[in-house]
């Protein structure tokens, strides 16, 4: 029986993004039944493929003519010429701004292979970021690509909704979950880890967030939730994996609280699992989000979650409240308080099992279900 297989257009693979261990969880399902295609704008990460993905470097080089262009859209050409000749069941553009020039390239190669467009973030938030070279035409754009694509798939419920005064075609509209879960998490959470603070004799409390130091996440809210815990007696330290523009501001904020010796920035980490494993709870503090991986991940491995109840993601990936507590975006004291009550709930075993509906396998499924119709 012939493979489905699958194609997914996207900027790069810089090695410790989101997208990289989606393409690596991905990759471990390749296979008799299966076979991925990367089309690559830019060669960063190239040398982080995982084995067995078919790579296409698309070629988006500015010319005198194109250097004003986005490099997505300098790589119309190539995305041609790719479409001409690949046999592959569908291709999968992340976000708008791959589905545009996507679009515009399967109709001049006059390509029958299916077309289908993720959408990562909730509406709102998508035309609010001023980077977004084509905030200006969203609404246009979003129509133009929704009438030529075989489905798009928002990956959360909460990012579906947003869109759906936009939409004109809802029934094309099918949530899909990024491929966050992995089998291998478990075996990758039991590396040794030599940080005091997560030692199984530790003294403290040892509280862990991990993601990118950017305004949306917030991680200002969680240090002066450390110091209301501190002030109140309870010996709890935070530590933060990840990087981002927002670093020596948050290094500085906890200098001025008071709390610079009970917080640790670690930076970016390949393999943060062995800290989330270990950890007593695990926080998330964002503005927005679209489907908060690292809150799939920490239910993989068991972890005590407190997040804000923010759009999108985090009230569906928690059921409510059934799978970890949720605060009001913003509010301190209340993110405080639910860190102090969770570190005396007990850790159920249905928190992994919640995590395997955002498997690889079943991510697969659906993209064949959905090329198939």
């Amino acid at each position: 029986m012939k493979p489905f297989r699958l194609a997914i257009l996207q900027l790069d693979l810089f090695q410790m993004s989101p997208f990289a261990r989606h393409v690596q969880n991905l990759a471990n399902e390749i296979g008799p039944e299966f076979q991925l295609d990367l089309l690559i704008v830019n060669e960063q990460g190239m040398d982080q493929v995982p084995e067995g993905v078919n790579v296409t470097l698309l070629g988006a080089k500015a010319s005198r003519l194109s250097k004003h262009l986005p490099a997505h859209y300098r790589a119309i050409p190539g995305l041609i010429r790719y479409l001409r000749t690949a046999d592959v069941d569908v291709v999968l553009a992340r976000g708008l701004s791959f589905a545009v020039p996507l679009v515009m390239a399967s109709r001049l190669s006059r390509s029958q292979i299916p077309l289908l467009m993720s959408l990562h973030a909730a509406l709102a938030h998508e035309r609010e970021n001023r980077s977004h070279r084509l905030a200006f035409a969203y609404g246009p754009l979003y129509r133009f690509v929704e009438k030529h694509v075989a489905g798009v798939i928002p990956v959360s419920q909460g990012v579906s909704d947003s869109y759906s005064r936009l939409a004109r075609r809802p029934d094309h509209m099918t949530v899909v979950p990024n491929p966050v879960y992995s089998e291998k998490i478990d075996a990758m959470a039991e590396d040794a880890v030599e940080h005091p603070w997560f030692q199984e004799n530790r003294p403290c409390i040892t509280a862990l967030t991990v993601g990118r130091l950017a305004p949306e996440k917030d991680q200002k809210l969680q240090i002066e939730a450390i110091k209301i815990l501190r002030a109140k007696g309870v010996d709890i330290r935070l530590v933060v994996i990840g990087d981002g523009s927002l670093k020596f501001q948050l290094q500085d904020l906890a200098c001025r609280l008071g709390v610079n010796e009970y917080v640790q920035f670690l930076g970016r980490k390949e393999n943060p699992f062995p800290y989330m494993l270990r950890c007593d709870a695990f926080l998330l503090s964002s503005q927005y989000e679209g489907l908060p991986g690292v809150l799939i991940q920490a239910l993989a491995l068991g972890c005590r979650i407190i997040s804000t109840d923010c759009v999108a993601g985090p009230r569906e990936i928690l059921d409510g409240e059934r799978l970890g507590s949720l605060v009001p975006v913003g509010d301190v004291h209340k993110f405080a308080e639910a860190v102090e009550r969770s570190l005396s709930a007990a850790r159920p075993a249905y928190l992994k099992q919640a995590s395997r509906a955002y498997s690889a396998k079943r991510f697969i499924k659906t993209l064949k279900d959905l090329s198939d119709h």
